[in-house]
């Protein structure tokens, strides 16, 4: 007996929706804190004097996000319904929405394998949680999942190409105008667009049109920037890079957990960094101390895909089933690496998918990890790398079913012995979460987070 594709679809949003509920009831248990209160606030500027009103952090918030919330203020009064609630509506849309173009871009033509992406995409139980809570990463991470389902689009010659390269460059600048972390996309977009070329004037004309769309939604931080520090800039004019250097050399991990009474900064020190504090400066750090280097770099790779809590505020510190958290994560991150290096590796797989030229997978990821890793990593930095190994993943799986090939014992003891690594890394990284051991030296640590 078969089951209709739509009564899959249904089942799949209802329990999207039923995991994002949990969360959002968890979350607006509390009151609303710190960045997430902050975005409400400067959306209540924006709504009385529009997005170019002077607010406390207009040197380090750009402006999209608290304008979208602006949206949502004006729509709970005209419909006398609660903000948040509106928020979680619009979020889960969006997340939904971006879910399944991505399932229907990589698995063009091929509705089984579409439809099981986008089941893996929307009930991710690392990605709902922020879902309900008025942080900028579930907006910012609908943005990349459009961005890469028109990207591997617009990277095939088709009719619509010059559209979906347009779409990935608007894309692009909304993620970043949302959170500039993700500036990376708007480099790549022009330089994958040119890659997929079929002439040089076709090529020369992909890189402007992917040059020129994310101003779409960068030409109004431009303006902000020049009109209030006289600085013509589509980033922030705060500069965090070198204290985050510097905080992401001292700490492996970083979280949030506002727990009555205590401090919330959930600080996981970095014990390779152990005798080098007056050493810390910077990235010159990793040049002068390579081994030790090295190895924090991995740490913090393992770490940031170890999803030991999965609220973006932490309010239980010992869940009960966060051995699980690591232990799915940590295969996801280990599927999507295989994933990708099969991908790399095999032309036909390639040439069978959609994911864009075989190096653009392994080119996004190491762009998200040259901007993400040195910083003071935090797990929802993590987030725009989940859809795209769980495609990885989920395209090797299906290309290695329909070549029918066997794997031999020895092909799978190799991911096997990475995984159990992985895993006792990732526990090892866990440990150093003050929350075990709040030693004179996380103290330490803790000062020289807060002098910076």
């Amino acid at each position: 007996m078969r089951i209709h594709a739509g009564w899959i679809v249904a089942a799949v949003v209802l329990l999207a929706l039923a995991i994002a509920s949990v969360f959002y009831l968890e979350v607006h248990a509390h009151p609303v804190c710190h960045d997430a209160r902050a975005y409400w606030r400067i959306a209540g500027v924006y709504g009385e004097g529009g997005i170019f009103a002077g607010h406390h952090a207009a040197n380090m918030r750009t402006w999209l996000y608290p304008a979208m919330l602006m949206l949502v203020l004006q729509l709970s009064a005209t419909l006398a319904l609660g903000a948040a609630p509106l928020l979680f509506v619009l979020q889960f849309i969006l997340h939904l929405g971006s879910c399944a173009l991505l399932g229907a871009r990589v698995f063009v033509g091929r509705p089984a394998p579409a439809l099981l992406l986008f089941a893996l995409l929307a009930c991710n139980p690392f990605v709902l949680p922020y879902v309900g809570v008025s942080l900028t990463d579930g907006a910012a991470l609908a943005c990349f999942n459009v961005w890469l389902a028109a990207m591997v689009s617009g990277a095939r010659p088709g009719r619509y190409r010059w559209a979906w390269i347009a779409l990935a460059g608007a894309m692009a600048g909304a993620a970043c105008a949302i959170r500039p972390a993700y500036v990376y996309l708007v480099l790549l977009t022009p330089l994958v667009a040119f890659a997929a070329r079929r002439g040089w004037r076709e090529g020369l004309g992909a890189v402007v049109l992917a040059l020129l769309m994310p101003f779409l939604a960068l030409g109004p931080q431009v303006a902000i920037n020049q009109l209030h520090f006289d600085r013509a800039t589509p980033l922030p004019v705060g500069d965090l890079r070198a204290g985050q250097i510097i905080w992401g050399i001292t700490n492996l991990k970083y979280g949030t957990s506002p727990v009555p009474e205590d401090d919330p900064r959930m600080f996981y020190p970095n014990p390779l960094a152990t005798g080098t504090a007056g050493d810390v400066d910077g990235l010159g750090w990793y040049l002068r101390h390579p081994a030790r280097g090295a190895g924090t770099l991995a740490l913090k790779l393992v770490g940031a895909f170890d999803f030991d809590f999965l609220p973006a505020y932490v309010r239980d510190r010992d869940p009960p089933l966060q051995w699980l958290f690591r232990l799915l994560s940590i295969g996801l991150l280990l599927a999507g690496l295989s994933g990708m290096w099969l991908y790399l590796r095999w032309t036909r797989l390639a040439q069978a998918t959609r994911l864009g030229p075989r190096w653009m997978p392994a080119l996004v990821f190491t762009a998200w990890a040259a901007v993400t890793l040195p910083s003071a990593v935090e797990l929802r930095f993590t987030l725009p790398m989940l859809p795209l190994l769980l495609a990885l993943a989920v395209v090797a799986g299906v290309g290695l079913r329909d070549r029918q090939w066997n794997l031999s014992r020895r092909s799978l003891a190799v991911p096997a012995l990475a995984f159990v690594a992985m895993v006792l890394a990732a526990g090892f990284v866990g440990r150093q979460n003050v929350i075990f051991d709040p030693t004179p030296a996380d103290a330490a640590t803790i000062a020289l987070f807060e002098c910076k």
